[in-house]
Order: structure tokens, then C-alpha cells, then sequence
């Protein structure tokens, strides 16, 4: 049976007409993709100091579902996503059942203040980050497990220098 990498070693090969048996494959495809061969070297970045409004208009902007919080160095001190805004807006349960007499444009006017909340007041942190030579599978499995859509890779000392997602798994997978 093939590993994952294998079968995406000859998954390639054979798209390059090049006749290949599975035995080949499990002696020269056995490399494992890592996080290095599907990164993404454009990221979008925001500071725990600005607006969640600000957030927000960022990911409208670049068409993101969240961005990297990043401090004066580069470094991901953590991650905002439009689930983190959604919850910071929206009224608890326990404030829904005291005040639901509340007018629509007080709800509206609560909505506002709360976008002016800090970044850093709705953000996750720290954030789960991987490396360039993280095995694909793993990034995979803590993505599954944690509930992530995208993780920021980050060099030896931490600084930010792409983010890998599902969907570039996905685009990678479609062109094998």
C-alpha cells in the first residue's frame, strides 16, 4: 500500500506519461510533502492594536476569511477570523434573554461599539503556526483536529514568512 506521498509521487509521474509501478513509487516517491511545497507567500497581516472594523475591512478587501496578527518584528502573535468578529458583535445568550425588549437599532448601535473593539481583545492566541518542512500530513491532521482552515508558517525565530490553507491542499491534490 501506497503512503500519501507516494501516491501523489506517482499520481505526477504518470501524469507526465512516464511508466511507473507502484513498487517504484513506494523506493522514489517516498519524500514527503511538506508545508514548503504548497505555502503561500502572500499573507495578510493586521495589528493586535487595530480595529476589529479595520479586520473587517481587510478581509472584505483581500477576500480572506482572517489574517495573521503580527507584532512590530513580523512575528504571528496570533490569528483573527471572521468567526472571532461574528462572536464579538453578537449578544450572549445570557444578555439576549435579559434584554429582549432591545430595539433593532440598539442591537445595531451595540454592533458598532463592539467593532471598535481591539484586534487583540477578539484574536487567537497564540496561534497554532508550522514550518516549511512540516509534513503535509501533519499540517493536515492539526487542521482537522483544531478546527483550522489555515495555519501560519513561520521561520526559526518565529517571524512570518507564508501561510499554508486547506484550499492550497486542496489545489495541490487537484493537480496531481
Amino acid at each position: 500500500q501506497l503512503s500519501f506521498s507516494q501516491w501523489v509521487w506517482l499520481k505526477r509521474q504518470r501524469n507526465q506519461s512516464k511508466n511507473i509501478s507502484v513498487s517504484q513509487a513506494k523506493n522514489e516517491g517516498g519524500k514527503k510533502m511538506r508545508v514548503k511545497d504548497i505555502i503561500e507567500r502572500t499573507v495578510h497581516t493586521i495589528s493586535k492594536e487595530n480595529s476589529l472594523l479595520q479586520a473587517v475591512e481587510k478581509m472584505d478587501k483581500f477576500g480572506v476569511d482572517g489574517l495573521v496578527v503580527t507584532d512590530e518584528e513580523g512575528k504571528a502573535t496570533g490569528y483573527i477570523t471572521q468567526g472571532d468578529i461574528i462572536r464579538a458583535v453578537l449578544l450572549s445568550y445570557e444578555e439576549l434573554v435579559e434584554e429582549e425588549g432591545l430595539f433593532v437599532e440598539e442591537e445595531e448601535k451595540r454592533a458598532a461599539l463592539a467593532l471598535s473593539k481591539k484586534v487583540c481583545e477578539a484574536m487567537s492566541s497564540p496561534p497554532l503556526v508550522v514550518r516549511e518542512e512540516t509534513p503535509l500530513m501533519r499540517v493536515l491532521s492539526l487542521m482537522a483536529i483544531k478546527r483550522v482552515e489555515c495555519l501560519p508558517v513561520v521561520d526559526k525565530e518565529g517571524k512570518l514568512v507564508g501561510i499554508v490553507s486547506r484550499r492550497g491542499v486542496l489545489r495541490a491534490l487537484k493537480e496531481v
